[in-house]
């Protein structure tokens, strides 16, 4: 009987990768609430626009050194730091009643976000998520 589930991976693996699906697409939420946002704290769409701006600064100055962090320190530790990330980046948001605070909490969300994708497929294709035959599939 084999041990390997959903494509090659292991029971626990697809519990990881689908904590790394809701966490990608957690940090991407805000998007839809843009508008409800602009309104809320009266913003013109030049301002609003620099929500978009921010998450993808701090993803972009994050996506390397994520990466290179994935490699040094346990996958699943530091997924579960861009999962407090992401939390306290969502519940700034939420709580955000300036231009000043939305964009910090933004910024959190991008730093958040660039661990999520780096962290988890180092932990897949470290082998403990699936084994040697399966590690390509498990990673596409």
């Amino acid at each position: 009987m084999s041990t390997t589930g959903i494509r090659g991976l292991r029971g626990p693996a697809v519990l990881v990768a689908a904590l790394v699906l809701a966490l990608s697409t957690i940090a991407f939420f805000r998007v839809a609430l843009l508008p409800a946002i602009g309104a809320d704290l009266v913003l013109r769409p030049g301002l609003l626009s620099l929500v978009t701006v921010v998450f993808g600064v701090g993803r972009l100055l994050t996506d390397l050194p994520a990466g290179h962090l994935a490699d040094r320190a346990a996958p699943l530790r530091a997924l579960a730091a861009s999962s407090v990330g992401l939390a306290v980046g969502s519940l700034a948001l939420a709580l955000a009643h300036s231009l000043a605070a939305l964009l910090v909490s933004t910024v959190v969300l991008g730093v958040a976000s660039a661990t999520t994708t780096p962290t988890g497929l180092t932990h897949f294709s470290r082998g403990s998520a699936a084994p040697p035959g399966h590690r390509p599939p498990a990673c596409s």
